[in-house]
């Protein structure tokens, strides 16, 4: 999929900057209108205007855009970009910088100025910061307990034992082949299947059918550092694929195959460190007229195990590996772990 195309316009109408002022607390004043506090007089400074809240947007009609303003270095005080000479203190405009302009945080399709970059902040109600606090003591204190239990269950505990007998054990699983049929699509038809039936017939598919796109819109205020603002929308193409159902002819194969699945096990075992500990050596059966039947050696499995006997309990332990457990004695003190509450004790 192409990237999505991304277009820009940018309104013709211009709306008022607010700003407030420091002296005498009148709020919203007007960016281009009221160049001075109308209540008190005070200059306008630049870098408090701000794009007003939502609703709030005031429109300025016929409004001639001569460029972003500059700040006196005299006074500070915002000036026309078409004035030679500061209204307040008298100052030439030579070597002035323009005033910043504040930027604009995008919103979705909202109307012409009704996106603020100022955020209020929010109330705190009375005993939240305690309540806060006393939350997470909570939580803390919860968080322990678990932890305090958890440790207690699973910690090891230690004791001692004497080992009593041996016994070790191999297994060989024996498999037997069956026949399975299954019905599939023939293309996915593998070497060891063969074919007892196929027929066609209509199966509805899921398939793309072109694209379905959209307009993802979202406007942004524009400061032109003339105490005015402009709004800019930005809209980019979403596109998503569309699909329709269809009926297509395929061919189906009704397969056979052998399956194979486990019938017996046979083993050798004994409790003696000495003994010879061979597998067992099982005579498999060949394949029947059908074809299936034939048997084969599976999985193997051996065993190792000592039996231990603590406060007069026999404990049954399995020991990971032949050598380690060849070296236990019979009549040996041993010292004994379980790794949970309730657990066996083993070596």
């Amino acid at each position: 999929m192409e990237n999505p195309k991304i277009t820009t316009t940018t309104g013709d109408e211009s709306y008022e900057m607010f700003w407030n002022c420091d002296a005498c607390g009148t709020k919203k004043l007007l960016g281009v209108t009221h160049r001075n506090c109308p209540e008190c007089g005070l200059a306008q400074n630049a870098n408090a205007r701000y794009f007003p809240a939502e609703g709030e947007a005031v429109a300025l009609k016929n409004h001639v855009y001569t460029g972003a303003d500059w700040a006196c270095d005299g006074c500070g005080n915002p000036n026309s970009s078409k004035a030679k000479f500061c209204v307040s203190c008298g100052c030439g405009n030579e070597g002035a910088k323009s005033v910043t302009r504040k930027t604009s945080a995008n919103t979705s399709d909202a109307a012409p100025g009704q996106q603020s970059t100022q955020t209020s902040p929010q109330p705190v109600m009375p005993g939240a910061a305690k309540a806060s606090s006393s939350g997470s003591f909570i939580k803390i204190g919860v968080i322990a307990v678990v932890l305090g239990i958890l440790a207690f269950v699973f910690y090891p505990r230690t004791d001692t034992g004497v080992i009593k007998s041996h016994n070790w054990e191999k297994v060989i699983k024996i498999e037997h082949s069956v026949a399975k049929t299954e019905t599939l699509e023939c293309a996915n038809v593998k070497s060891n299947m063969q074919v007892r039936d196929m027929k066609f017939v209509n199966k509805p598919q899921k398939m793309q059918d072109g694209e379905s796109c959209k307009d993802v819109c979202a406007n942004s205020n524009v400061d032109q550092g003339d105490g005015s603002f402009k709004v800019e929308k930005k809209c980019k193409q979403e596109c998503s694929p569309k699909y329709v159902t269809k009926n297509v002819m395929i061919k189906l194969c009704e397969v056979e195959y052998p399956e194979w699945l486990m019938k017996r096990e046979e083993k050798t075992a004994g409790q003696s460190t000495s003994d010879k500990m061979d597998w067992p050596n099982p005579t498999l059966q060949g394949k029947s007229t059908s074809g299936y039947g034939e048997e084969r050696i599976g999985r193997r499995v051996e065993s190792y195990r000592v039996q231990v006997e603590r406060k007069g309990k026999i404990e049954n332990c399995e020991i990971a590996s032949l050598d380690a457990w060849r070296q236990f004695q019979v009549g040996q003190n041993v010292t004994l772990k379980s790794k949970v509450i309730g657990g066996s004790y083993c070596p």
